[in-house]
């Protein structure tokens, strides 16, 4: 699973892959996760994942990955961006990097911050979000990169282009599949 991490990290959030001691474990924080909304559905999560890193530095780091897939309410989805991680950082003392990727078709969403101003004090909380529709332009780059995550990058904008029209999705998803063959990845990591 980390290795999966490592390179998705190092093709959409390149400086914080630089930074991450990759030879240390790393651990998911399922269960915390649960217990960050504690009154949620069972079932329902807002947050995709909290997993705890060692950077080069020898310091620990939570990342919190959010994945947003469709252009919703700026202000509720900002909102919960800043809520897991605050509560993030309250459970666990330490840094928490909030990295979101948007994987909508709106070129004009883009969030990047929650604000909440008070008479006496305000609150700000910026995020440097990834928007998977920058790479629309870059598929030729994205069907030669190496990184396999490249591939999965190219089939969410494919699938978005290729919506309604069953032929040309057959086609693409013929060309990925040949894509990813060709890597020659072992059969557990061409499954995963």
């Amino acid at each position: 699973m980390y290795q999966h991490l490592h390179l998705l990290l190092m093709l959409l959030f390149p400086r914080l892959d630089e930074r991450i001691d990759w030879s240390k474990d790393h651990h998911p924080l399922e269960q915390e996760l649960r217990q960050l909304f504690p009154d949620a559905p069972v079932g329902v999560r807002f947050a995709d994942a909290l997993i705890r890193v060692r950077l080069k530095t020898g310091d620990d780091r939570i990342l919190h990955a959010e994945v947003q897939a469709q252009a919703t309410d700026e202000g509720e989805f900002t909102g919960r961006v800043f809520i897991y991680n605050y509560r993030s950082r309250e459970q666990f003392s330490l840094p928490v990097e909030s990295l979101v990727i948007l994987g909508d078709d709106n070129p004009n969403w883009r969030p990047t911050k929650h604000v909440e101003r008070h008479d006496y004090s305000a609150t700000t909380f910026e995020f440097e979000p990834v928007k998977l529709l920058d790479w629309a332009n870059r598929k030729d780059e994205l069907r030669q990169h190496q990184n396999p995550m490249a591939l999965f990058v190219l089939a969410h904008l494919e699938a978005q282009r290729t919506h309604g029209d069953d032929q040309e999705r057959a086609r693409v998803k013929l060309d990925l599949l040949l894509r990813l063959a060709a890597r020659k990845l072992d059969g557990d990591e061409t499954r995963q």
